[in-house]
């Protein structure tokens, strides 16, 4: 295991858990170790003014972003990347492969936002995945439904059945209720034969011109 001495506290620690990488020091790695780079970087922002300028700066940047309309677009980016280990290529595939719209529904989020990436919970119960067990793209929606659902092909069977239980019940009352409406209009055109409704309409006779 290849170690170094930090330039900082003198004490000699691993090289890959105790430094981090830069592009910028000899060799690819920082001089000084993690926890002297942490000391560092908190003493510094206890400086005066220096935390409310770093705010200043980053509400300035976030809001130019948001104003060119990219800002939203780099946060889902990094979430693909950094929550799902997705490659972006591989999502853009995905989204025309389906079209663009949620593969169980077939719409798209009503709030404008992007699908969001499913997965088998039963391998990853977190939001973040180790970028396997990533499925479909589906809508805000559908994600949450079958969440709801613990992803159980049996739960939602029994959903299906359920609904269609009380569809059929509900088709059979809206047809006794036309049939009973039905006969008592009958019933009150025989019984009322001066009923605007019980009386045929006049056909009218033809003149006859000579």
């Amino acid at each position: 295991m290849e170690t170094r001495i930090c330039s900082g506290c003198g004490i000699e620690k691993p090289l890959e858990s105790g430094f981090h990488r830069s592009k910028k020091e000899r060799g690819g790695w920082r001089t000084s170790c993690k926890d002297c780079q942490y000391r560092a970087h908190k003493e510094y922002y206890r400086k005066p003014g220096v935390r409310d300028r770093r705010l200043a700066y980053n509400k300035k940047r976030v809001k130019k972003l948001q104003e060119d309309g990219v800002f939203y677009q780099m946060q889902r980016d990094q979430q693909i990347k950094g929550l799902h280990r997705m490659a972006l290529e591989r999502y853009r595939e995905l989204l025309v492969e389906q079209n663009f719209v949620c593969a169980i529904c077939g719409g798209i989020n009503q709030s404008g936002k992007a699908l969001g990436i499913d997965h088998d919970h039963s391998c990853c119960s977190t939001k973040a995945t180790c970028g396997q067990c990533n499925r479909g793209l589906l809508c805000d929606s559908c994600n949450k439904a079958l969440g709801c659902f613990q992803d159980s092909s049996d739960l939602l069977q029994s959903a299906i059945a359920y609904l269609n239980k009380y569809a059929r019940r509900n088709d059979n009352k809206l047809h006794k209720h036309h049939s009973s409406v039905v006969m008592e209009k009958e019933q009150c055109q025989s019984q009322n034969p001066s009923h605007p409704q019980s009386q045929q309409p006049r056909i009218p006779t033809p003149t006859v011109i000579n």
